[in-house]
This record gives C-alpha cells, sequence and structure tokens, in this order.
C-alpha cells in the first residue's frame, strides 16, 4: 500500500469529508479536504502529486467541469469520481471523459480503500511524465524559431543533410543549431531534446 500517497478530497457533504479524512489519516495517507471545485483547482499550482476523489456534484461546478480542468492543468494527479445519483450511462461518460475510476456513495470500506490504494499507485509514474512534460516546455520556450523548426524537422527526419536542404543552410549550420539545442535543453544527446518536442506533440494529440 502506497500508504504515503497525497489524497485531495473534493465532497460538498461535510460529515463525509471528515470521516473520510479521518480514515484516510489513521491509514497513513495524507487527506486534504476542499469544499469546493475551485478551491481545489486553485490550489494546483502548490499541491503535490498525489489523487483525488471528486464529487459528481459540487455546490459551484460539475465534477466533470473539475475533471476537464484538472487534466489540463496536471496529468500526475488521477481522479476518483464519485456520486450517490449517478447512473450506469453517466459513470461510463464520466470514465470517458478521463477519470480513472468511480466509486458510488455511500462507500463500502473495502471498494473505497482498494480503489484509493490502486490510485496511488498510478502516481509515481505519472508524476515522472509530468516533470518530464515541465522540463519540455522549458526547453521549447527558450528556443528560437529556427531552433524549434530545426528540432521539429529531426522528428521525422534524422539526416542532417536534408534537413539543411529543406530549410537552405549549410550542413555546419544545421550542427551548430543541434549544438545550441542541447545546450539550451540540458541534453547529452539530441535525440533526448526530439523526445522532449514528441512527448509535448502526444500530450497535445490528447487534450
Amino acid at each position: 500500500m502506497t500508504a504515503t500517497c497525497p489524497v485531495f478530497i473534493v465532497l460538498s457533504d461535510g460529515d463525509m469529508r471528515r470521516a473520510l479524512v479521518k480514515k484516510l489519516s489513521a491509514l497513513g495517507y495524507q487527506p486534504t479536504p476542499f469544499v469546493n471545485g475551485s478551491d481545489f483547482l486553485q490550489s494546483l499550482s502548490f499541491l503535490p502529486a498525489g489523487l483525488c476523489i471528486v464529487d459528481l456534484d459540487l455546490p459551484d461546478m460539475k465534477g466533470t467541469a473539475v475533471l476537464e480542468d484538472l487534466l489540463s492543468m496536471r496529468r500526475d494527479i488521477p481522479l476518483i469520481m464519485t456520486s450517490s445519483t449517478a447512473d450506469m450511462r453517466t459513470v461510463v461518460q464520466v470514465i470517458k471523459k478521463g477519470a480513472d475510476d468511480f466509486i458510488e456513495q455511500p462507500f463500502s470500506d473495502k471498494i473505497l480503500l482498494a480503489t484509493v490504494e490502486q490510485a496511488c499507485l498510478l502516481v509515481p509514474a505519472r508524476a515522472e511524465r509530468h516533470q518530464e512534460k515541465i522540463r519540455a516546455k522549458n526547453c521549447l520556450q527558450s528556443l528560437t524559431a529556427r531552433e524549434i523548426d530545426i528540432l521539429q524537422a529531426a522528428q521525422t527526419e534524422a539526416d542532417n543533410r536534408v534537413i539543411a536542404d529543406r530549410f537552405h543552410l549549410s550542413l555546419r549550420t544545421v550542427e551548430t543549431y543541434r549544438a545550441r539545442i542541447m545546450k539550451k535543453c540540458g541534453v547529452r544527446r539530441f535525440s533526448e531534446a526530439v523526445s522532449m518536442c514528441s512527448l509535448l506533440r502526444e500530450d497535445s494529440l490528447r487534450s
């Protein structure tokens, strides 16, 4: 069990929220309660990687809206949606939108704890990928327009001479651009910079 995993609890029912905090704390988790969706979303900039349990019907917004905003801001926080009124069609739609799981209220201790434990196992890999994405964004933001052209061209063409011909540059100029890109991105191999560019492209296609 990943008992040190942070768990963000976004539930409108105060009694249920407090009971869940108490239960998870006793098991070694790190629960943080939120009364509504906007408070949780506004806190994302300083929250660590973890998982969140979000009510489908919050006082200020739908849980699906929280899910959409979360996916656009943080990919290192798996989301478990919960509700006391959702039918099977709603559950399927929530999962299709990107939720990692769904649990029905009132919570069954066995199902709740198994779901939380399973979601916590997703956090390390997602946190690593999230950090890779941040490094990739910082890398691309440091590059000039021409350097970005060279980097993007290298995604489909490994031959420097072909890239040079494409942009009407000398071979040495392309090699110089590659060296600059590697230095700005803090990598030792140009292929690592290419992978950064590919990572951001993959994420944009998922969004």
